[in-house]
Parts: C-alpha cells; structure tokens; sequence
C-alpha cells in the first residue's frame, strides 16, 4: 500500500478522480451499510454508480441493507463521511468484485489530504475480507 499525500482534500469519489484524472474504474470508496442494525463497510468502485441494497442484503442474509446514517457511520468510526479508509474499521468488510480486476485502486485513509494507493489483494488480506460484492 502506498499513502499518496496531496495539499488539496479531497472529500469525494469525484474530487479523487478529478485530482489523480483515474479511471472511475478504480475509484474504491468505501461506505459504511447498516444491516439489520449491524454494521459493515462496503468497498465499492466508483464504475458502478449505485448500489443495489436488495442484492446487498442477499450477500448479507439479512433482511434490509441501507446506507448508515452520517450521525451512525461517524461515531462508530470516529471518521468523516468522504474520508473513510479502505483498510483498518473495527467492523467486516465487504469489497465489490469488479475491483478484482484491477492492478491498484485509490480510496479513503481516514484523513481528507491522503489517498491510499492499494492492490485489490492487500484490500482482501488486510480486511480479511470473506464477503464479496457483485
């Protein structure tokens, strides 16, 4: 992994690929879903545009998936919303398989003046990711 400093924050998917002119293919951020009340970061590429919550909730076998509420995602993580990392919340990750095709992706540190450069199998071993998105 490789922390790229930048004196601009970047507070968006969309300020991330205007500043490094990145393919949205390997944009990776990451949000943070609540599932029936528990909660999970999801590691999406910024390609897809949207997420299906009802494909989301089957991946989970849960009920209903939802974007946590900024007041819930923040003071479970301590982070801001728009600068959550793609490695180290204290919660399971799930990352969205067409990042797999990728030699690197870019996304979130937990600080808006940092990028984290990573390899979509660092994202899986550091996560220990077992759930994938797709």
């Amino acid at each position: 992994m490789e922390i790229l400093s930048h004196s601009k924050p970047l507070r968006s998917v969309r300020d991330g690929l205007e500043y490094f002119g990145m393919d949205p293919a390997q944009g990776a951020p990451t949000f943070v879903i609540d599932a029936d009340g528990k909660l999970y970061a999801l590691i999406l590429s910024a390609a897809r545009g949207h997420i299906d919550f009802e494909k989301l909730a089957q991946v989970l076998g849960v009920d209903s998936a939802n974007l946590a509420s900024r007041q819930k995602a923040e003071s479970a993580t301590g982070i801001a919303i728009g600068a959550m990392p793609l490695i180290g919340l204290d919660m399971p990750y799930i990352l969205d398989a067409a990042l797999l095709r990728q030699e690197h992706v870019y996304g979130g540190t937990g600080c808006f003046n940092t990028t984290a450069k990573v390899s979509p199998a660092e994202l899986i071993d550091a996560n220990q990711i077992k759930l994938f998105y797709e």
